[in-house]
């Protein structure tokens, strides 16, 4: 039996943070993945849906968004404002993505490759 993904002590975080305070904490923040005890424990329950969703899900689900913007000055625009909302699922989306593009075995980027959008951003693109 394996205790693959299970939490352990080590993995917790002890915050005095709740409600508002916690979700708009970009390190802490972890969207409908806090569990029904984690929304009691932390005041949440009515600050998010009720649904509770797994990370896996909420990422799966975010890099389909990211993916059918038109520019890439839209993908980097929504990847800043997810990882000023919500970190853990920033990198997790980009983790998600990584695996996906390194199955390729195309030297050439991806246009579903968010990475180089996350890591330098389009600045050029702004800029000039």
């Amino acid at each position: 039996m394996s205790n693959e993904g299970a939490t352990t002590q080590a993995d917790l975080i002890e915050t005095e943070l709740e409600g508002t305070a916690l979700l708009t904490n970009p390190m802490l923040n972890k969207g409908t993945a806090f569990t029904d005890e984690e929304r009691t424990a932390f005041a949440l329950h009515g600050l998010l849906p009720p649904h509770v969703g797994t990370l896996e899900v909420q990422s799966a689900r975010r890099l389909q968004a990211v993916r059918k913007l038109a520019s890439d000055l839209d993908r980097y625009v929504f990847l800043r404002g997810l990882q000023d909302a919500n970190e853990t699922l920033f990198y997790a989306v980009l983790t998600q993505n990584s695996k996906k593009c390194s199955l390729s075995s195309t030297r050439r980027r991806s246009a579903k490759d968010v990475r180089p959008l996350a890591i330098i951003g389009i600045i050029r693109v702004v800029c000039f």
